[in-house]
């Protein structure tokens, strides 16, 4: 996963009743009077001719989704006459592939759509903490370089008046040979390449900073957090935002499953790892749970703090 979004994936092919007949495929084959009851169990009954369902069962067999055989009845199989056969309907490959599609389709959405009802309550809480910033403070904020992950941290900019904002754009690549493109920021905001292992700022540069990277991608994560703390003023707030599986069904089953991440291509650092790394650098450290995010942050010790 390169950002906190999802980039959708493209679009099925199939409307809505072709992708309901695939699902109802997908178990067992079935004959057409009996998609023709389950379907009209579910929309309702009289929802569905059999006129409707054989010719959209028509064009999905011509597309390669399903495919029919014809068999004899079997003893006892329902008062059939005698030696009429029955159609069988089952899905293919290519149906099977289908349904895949539509499914990595709307868990996606279904993710993002999450990320962007808890994106305005992020972006509240950071505004509360940083409210103790004068005018004129400055504020840097850690965005990924995809355009999914500088999207969604350009929501999440607090919209106080009179703080200067910074954009590290980050690259993951600490050999020095990952350059992160300019071609998407916002020539409003200055911005700074910058590593997770090598930010090109002073010292206490930085009134503020914030982190809207996906750290499971950081290799020395406490080599990251030092980089931040250093670049922030002794008494200025630093605070993390990122995904946590902890919790979460979507991540842990949904998401998982249906995208078909493995443990490396999906996960998440531990809130608790978070806290103890920021615990020994910063003090007043709090978390605030938003769905499947987290919002954790602290304050740079001060001289004669500890």
């Amino acid at each position: 996963m390169t950002s906190m979004t999802l980039p959708l994936p493209e679009l099925p092919d199939s409307n809505w009743f072709e992708l309901e007949i695939l699902y109802l495929l997908s178990g067992s084959e079935r004959y057409g009077n009996e998609l023709l009851g389950i379907l009209n169990d579910h929309l309702g009954e009289g929802s569905i001719s059999s006129g409707k369902l054989y010719s959209d069962l028509k064009k999905m067999e011509k597309r390669g989704w399903i495919s029919r055989t014809k068999r004899k009845r079997e003893k006892g199989e329902g008062l059939l006459t005698r030696g009429v056969d029955r159609i069988y309907f089952e899905i293919t490959d290519s149906g099977r592939s289908e349904l895949s599609r539509a499914e990595r389709y709307m868990t996606s959405w279904q993710f993002n759509s999450l990320l962007e009802r808890s994106s305005e309550r992020i972006r509240a809480t950071l505004e509360r903490i940083l409210t103790y910033l004068r005018e004129d403070s400055t504020v840097g904020i850690a965005v990924d370089t995809s355009k999914e992950g500088f999207s969604w941290a350009m929501e999440l900019l607090p919209r106080s008046k009179g703080l200067n904002m910074v954009m590290l754009t980050m690259s993951f690549d600490t050999t020095g040979s990952g350059i992160p493109s300019m071609g998407m920021l916002s020539k409003e905001i200055p911005h700074f390449p910058a590593r997770v292992d090598d930010i090109p700022l002073k010292n206490g540069y930085l009134d503020s900073a914030v982190s809207a990277i996906p750290l499971a991608r950081v290799q020395d994560l406490e080599r990251y957090i030092s980089e931040l703390v250093r670049v922030t003023k002794k008494g200025g707030r630093i605070a993390i935002i990122d995904i946590s599986t902890e919790g979460s069904y979507l991540l842990e089953n949904v998401i998982g499953r249906t995208l078909g991440w493995s443990d490396g291509g999906w996960r998440s650092i531990g809130i608790d790892d978070i806290s103890g790394i920021l615990s020994s650098r910063l003090q007043k450290v709090e978390i605030k749970r938003f769905g499947e995010h987290y919002l954790i942050w602290g304050r740079k010790r001060k001289p004669g703090n500890g």
